[in-house]
């Protein structure tokens, strides 16, 4: 099932692409981002501006509205862990970032990042770890098994300056410690979680970049999409 959101959420069969159900969102605000639990049993979203992350659970021709989860600022970014499904990260405007355990709505990990509006935050592929974006350009990382932070990793003077930071951030599931960083200048770099290292790709963006995607069978390519309407695909490797 894929869901899509907007004025409203929608969520639509893969197999024919027939709108299967439809659900207005939180104070008839936009939809500002989707998370799906790993068994796809849950969706989290937040609207524009909320401090709350709506939780749904789904069925195959039904949905039930959860209790939401209450943060103390404005949500920025919401990611399901990947083996736990009732797990749920929420990044704040003010520098927050909490890991909720949905179903009993409790805090499990809270970490404050000072000085940092949070933009994006996502799980490692064994969710011992967090990596959250910033509007400054920086990334964090956040282990869950020392809670100790490690960073900031600048990803360069120009794109720090630039407005909006970092846009999106991914982990590679093939390669161990790989992380995909989508931009506001429209550059898309390779982070090295294990090393630091952090390699800009060649080819960029003529406008932000809006979303990444390693690919889930080759630990080489990645891909990125931008509001220049251009796909491009890199291999990580010759860093073209």
């Amino acid at each position: 099932m894929l869901a899509t959101g907007g004025d409203c959420i929608k969520l639509w069969d893969l197999n024919d692409f027939k709108l299967q159900q439809i659900f207005p969102s939180k104070l008839g605000s936009s939809v500002q981002s989707l998370s799906w639990s790993n068994n796809g049993g849950c969706l989290g979203s937040f609207s524009s501006g909320s401090t709350e992350v709506s939780l749904r659970a789904i069925r195959d021709s039904s949905s039930l509205e959860l209790p939401p989860i209450k943060a103390s600022s404005s949500v920025r970014a919401v990611d399901h862990a990947h083996k736990a499904a009732c797990y749920l990260a929420v990044a704040e405007s003010s520098g927050r970032v909490v890991v909720w355990d949905a179903k009993q709505l409790t805090s499990k990990k809270s970490f404050q990042l000072k000085g940092e509006a949070l933009t994006d935050v996502a799980f490692s592929p064994s969710d011992s770890h967090l990596a959250v974006g910033s509007e400054s350009g920086n990334v964090h990382l956040l282990s869950l098994t020392s809670n100790t932070v490690t960073g900031p990793h600048r990803i360069t003077k120009e794109q720090a300056r630039s407005s909006g930071g970092v846009q999106q951030l991914r982990y590679s599931n093939v390669r161990r410690g790989v992380l995909g960083v989508a931009c506001w200048s429209g550059a898309v770099c390779y982070l090295d979680c294990n090393t630091g290292k952090l390699s800009r790709l060649l080819q960029a963006h003529a406008a932000p970049c809006s979303a990444l995607a390693f690919s889930p069978i080759n630990e080489l390519l990645l891909v990125s999409a931008g509001y220049d309407k251009k796909i491009i695909f890199y291999n990580v490797n010759s860093l073209k």
